[in-house]
């Protein structure tokens, strides 16, 4: 995704969400914007006014974070805001420091986070909670170049995180698809497995050949998911397992 999307998205929590005194009238400010009865002018206003974002998210990867320091940042910047970049080495402390400001009584525009970059069961965590901000997705003036037809596809990553039903309260950051490699010195290519049915008998003929980036870690999961998805006994792939919270 486009740097310009992540900024409207920054903008567009941060301006109804940040740390502030009138919690009564961050909260009147952020569902008139839902309601789409504001303006995103008055958005990028706010967000001036207001003045700095606080950004959680996963600081492991020293690429991402040149691309928060040299592009985001400065972006931000243009738009009179600062962006604070909180690294950390899990997105469930966030996730945590969120509900427990929720319950210590702290409502919209009084709690030290103003975005998480999350996915999965981080998400569904704070969607059981109630402690989302809204279905704010399809407001963003990028929304435009992203696909929302549910019948499209394409449409899968914005609709859907993890198999929980987003409704329009995540924007989606990026998308990815697994690849394997493969030692064309010692496999050849006809021999290659394209489906899960072509690996499990690759799998059996070759045992020990064969390795994946261990779960926990989100690619894990993804392989492990996939794979599960493909060998269901029922038939269906991943449709019951696609199911909202």
């Amino acid at each position: 995704m486009k740097h310009t999307a992540t900024v409207a998205s920054l903008l567009a929590l941060f301006a109804a969400g940040a740390a502030q005194a009138q919690d009564a009238e961050a909260a009147q400010f952020r569902d008139g914007f839902l309601a789409g009865e504001i303006d995103w002018s008055a958005v990028e206003a706010r967000a001036a006014e207001e003045g700095t974002v606080n950004l959680y998210y996963w600081g492991g990867s020293d690429l991402l974070n040149v691309w928060m320091d040299r592009v985001v940042t400065p972006a931000l910047a243009e738009r009179d805001v600062t962006l604070n970049p909180v690294r950390i080495t899990g997105t469930k402390d966030a996730v945590d420091l969120v509900l427990a400001e929720k319950n210590s009584g702290k409502g919209v525009g009084q709690g030290s986070v103003d975005m998480i970059w999350l996915n999965g069961e981080n998400f569904a965590t704070l969607k059981r909670q109630d402690a989302l901000f809204g279905s704010f997705a399809r407001l963003l003036p990028n929304a435009e170049n992203l696909e929302w037809n549910p019948d499209d596809p394409r449409a899968l990553l914005n609709l859907r995180d993890f198999g929980v039903e987003t409704g329009g309260a995540e924007v989606p950051w990026s998308g990815e698809q697994y690849v394997c490699a493969y030692n064309a010195d010692r496999v050849a290519a006809e021999d290659v497995p394209s489906t899960f049915a072509e690996l499990r008998g690759y799998l059996e003929a070759n045992t020990g050949k064969f390795t994946y980036i261990k779960p926990p870690h989100y690619i894990g999961n993804t392989f492990v998911q996939e794979a599960i998805y493909a060998h269901n006994p029922d038939g269906n792939g991943a449709e019951p397992f696609q199911r909202s919270v």
